[in-house]
Order: structure tokens, then C-alpha cells, then sequence
């Protein structure tokens, strides 16, 4: 197991962090992204013609050219063209290595074409043209709207690490409570996604009302850390807060129900808990309590303390 400090923090800097997920491009509509977001290839990947006929040498201009045996297949790269050779290609299709210019033509009997001049780029579109390979196409901190998705598609991006609704977090009132230099023996990455459920649950939940508000506490209990995640939100009925501790049922028109599951099976994984108290006024409280650092070597037992008795 690795130390895991959790500082002082002010949101939305640090904390923030335990907001942000990795989704597939399709679910990020809405979303704000938390990173840069890169080109994966070139746009487009290949250097292709933008109208059938003839792709030859600039270099050939003035001199006899023959038509070659071959031609080229949409989509699939060929040898590279020899010097006083032409090839017919489509429009799409891919300009064969040494050619830099399409002669265009309607009909690939017409031999005679191929002995125009022509100028270096004429009727093609070079790779990488729109976009480089590592260029930045979404910068961090933009809403994904119809417009950046497409960006996103066309440069071949799988998933986007992004946020919640950038909506949802200006409307929501903060307020962070950390103890300083407080630590806890726990798996980094694990301990991340216990955190980035909770926080993304209360925020989501916050929201359900007019002014939401979400709390997050830290601090030490005995040999114990206690993080403490309080959010507003609507009077939980039995049947809500027996559904939110249940796997399979979610409240969310999308949820799965797992969240919580496996938040607190990370949370035991790492010697700790969590447990949830409905607010009397609305809204939810989620417990989270982890072996402190400073408690155990290196080599102790994990074993959970029974705080079913204890108030936070």
C-alpha cells in the first residue's frame, strides 16, 4: 500500500480532481474536459485526392509519361511512383509516396492527360492537413457541445477525462473542511475512485434543489481518518435510501447501481468503510473512514474498527 496525503485544499483546484472521470467520447456531451485533449492520429491519416485522375510527379512536367500497370485502391497504399509514371487514383483515394500532384479526368482511357503540367499540391489534400498527430484540439476546461464532439470523433479520441456539468458545478456552493498533513494508508487509485464516487454522487444529488450545497470534512478519530461528504438534496424516503445501498438499483435514469457498491468494497479493500446517514432536512451523509498512516506498520492487519456507534 501506498501514503496518501490528503491536504488542506480549497475547491475547486484540488479537490476537483476527484470530480473528473474517464468517459467514452459518446457520454461526454455536457461534460467539461479536464484535461487537454489531443489528436490520436493525423486528420486526415493519409494524403488522398480530392478528384479522379491522374497522381504524377510535378517534377515530371515536360517530359513523357506512361500510364502505370497498377492502380490505386481506396483506402490502401501502394509502392511509390516511380519517376515519368502516372497512376489513376479516385477521389479519396490514396495518393501513392513521390506523387505531389492529381492530373484530374473523367475517364482513365484519356491517355493524353497524364502529359499536363502541373503544380505541386493541385487536387489533393495533404496528411495531416486539418490536424497533427499531439496537436490539441479541445483545450482543457471547454464544454463538450455538438461541435467539439465531432472534433473529438474525427481525431479518432476514445474516451474524454472531463467533469460534470460545468452548470452543475457554478451553482453549487462548496464548502471544504480538511485537517492539514492528515494521511491514510490506502491504495492511491483506489482511493480516488472512492472519492470521485462520493463527490460525484453529492453534487448530482445537491442539485435536485434550488441552493445545493455540498460539504466535504477530513479529520483524524483515534487511529482513524474520517472523510465526511454532505450534500443537500431531496427528503430520502426508506425506499430511496434502501435503493441507494442496494446493487442494481439506481435512482438515476442511467445508473447502474453500482457506484456505491463498489466504492465501499474499495473502501474495505483498504481496511476502512462507509456509511450513509439521511439528512432530517434533505440530502445525504457518506462516511468514510480509512486506517490513518501513523496507526500501523507497514505489515498490520486491515480489520476495520465497528464506528456504527460512533456520531460525525
Amino acid at each position: 500500500m501506498d501514503y496518501f496525503v490528503l491536504k488542506s485544499v480549497c475547491m475547486p483546484s484540488d479537490w476537483m480532481r476527484a470530480i473528473c472521470c474517464s468517459v467514452p467520447t459518446e457520454k461526454a456531451l455536457g461534460m467539461v474536459t479536464a484535461n487537454d485533449m489531443r489528436c490520436v492520429c493525423d486528420v486526415p491519416c493519409y494524403t488522398s485526392a480530392l478528384r479522379d485522375g491522374w497522381a504524377v510527379r510535378s517534377s515530371d512536367n515536360g517530359q513523357t509519361r506512361t500510364a502505370a500497370a497498377w492502380s490505386v485502391e481506396n483506402g490502401r497504399s501502394h509502392a511509390q511512383l516511380e519517376i515519368g509514371q502516372a497512376i489513376w487514383v479516385n477521389t479519396g483515394g490514396t495518393v501513392p509516396q513521390g506523387a505531389d500532384a492529381v492530373i484530374a479526368s473523367r475517364n482513365s482511357m484519356d491517355l493524353q492527360k497524364i502529359q499536363s503540367c502541373v503544380v505541386p499540391g493541385d487536387n489533393i489534400e495533404q496528411q495531416g492537413s486539418d490536424w497533427k498527430r499531439g496537436e490539441v484540439i479541445v483545450p482543457a476546461g471547454t464544454r463538450v457541445g455538438a461541435r467539439e464532439m465531432a472534433l473529438l470523433f474525427e481525431a479518432g479520441v476514445k474516451r474524454v477525462c472531463a467533469t460534470l456539468n460545468a452548470e452543475l458545478l457554478r451553482k453549487t456552493s462548496f464548502n471544504v473542511l480538511c485537517k492539514p498533513a492528515l494521511s491514510v494508508r490506502a491504495d492511491k487509485l483506489e482511493l480516488e475512485l472512492i472519492l470521485s464516487n462520493l463527490l460525484k454522487n453529492a453534487l448530482e444529488a445537491s442539485n435536485e434543489v434550488s441552493h445545493p450545497v455540498v460539504i466535504i470534512e477530513a479529520f483524524p478519530c483515534a487511529d482513524q481518518v474520517v472523510v465526511r461528504v454532505e450534500n443537500s438534496g431531496k427528503v430520502l424516503s426508506e425506499e430511496d435510501f434502501h435503493r441507494l445501498k442496494t446493487p442494481l438499483l439506481s435512482s438515476k435514469a442511467t445508473g447502474l447501481g453500482l457506484g456505491v457498491t463498489i466504492a465501499s468494497a474499495l473502501a474495505e479493500a483498504n481496511g476502512g468503510q462507509i456509511q450513509f446517514k439521511a439528512r432530517p432536512e434533505g440530502g445525504l451523509i457518506a462516511v468514510v473512514t480509512l486506517l490513518s498512516a501513523a496507526s500501523l506498520p507497514e505489515n498490520a492487519s486491515r480489520t476495520p474498527t465497528d464506528i456504527s456507534r460512533k456520531e460525525f
